[in-house]
């Protein structure tokens, strides 16, 4: 894992600091287009599949590229039934 995925990922730990990571990550994504490549297109369920497979094959870059890229999204709004 580089050096700037461990920042964001110890910047991502302090709470308080969510907002900084989330920024990082965004700037982290936009000087990798590779990611984009990756990530764009998938659902969301074909994302877990992806990051569950990483996490499972102890992959931390592949981890954490995924979460970067989510830090760096707009948020998903899930609602219920009626919502």
């Amino acid at each position: 894992m580089d050096a700037a995925l461990r920042a964001i990922r110890d910047i991502w730990s302090d709470h308080a600091r969510r907002e900084e990571a989330c920024e990082l990550a965004r700037q982290y994504v936009d000087a990798h287009p590779d990611m984009a490549e990756s990530f764009a297109d998938l659902s969301v369920e074909a994302f877990v599949l992806y990051v569950e497979a990483a996490r499972r094959d102890g992959d931390d870059k592949a981890v954490w590229r995924s979460n970067v890229w989510a830090m760096s999204q707009p948020p998903i709004h899930i609602t219920g039934a009626g919502s």
